[in-house]
């Protein structure tokens, strides 16, 4: 009988965040910034797309007239 293949282990995914211990609390704290919460992984991830998430690449777009000369939009 044939065995199966074993599915490749996935790499752990990195989070924005460590987790942390605060008077019996969990406390979420950036990996970024000093920012920490209490509050719960909901807010740590709001923070983190509001203040460190990647910008996209901003790429400038050219349109020409058919002469070949550049439109200013």
């Amino acid at each position: 009988m044939a065995r199966k293949k074993a599915a490749p282990k996935k790499e752990p995914e990195e989070k924005p965040y460590t987790l942390g211990k605060w008077r019996g609390h969990t406390q979420w704290k950036c990996r970024f910034c000093p920012w920490d919460t209490l509050v719960g992984e909901a807010a740590m991830l709001e923070h983190w797309a509001t203040r460190h998430r990647p910008q996209p690449e901003r790429r400038l777009i050219q349109a020409y007239d058919a002469g070949g000369r550049p439109i200013d939009v």
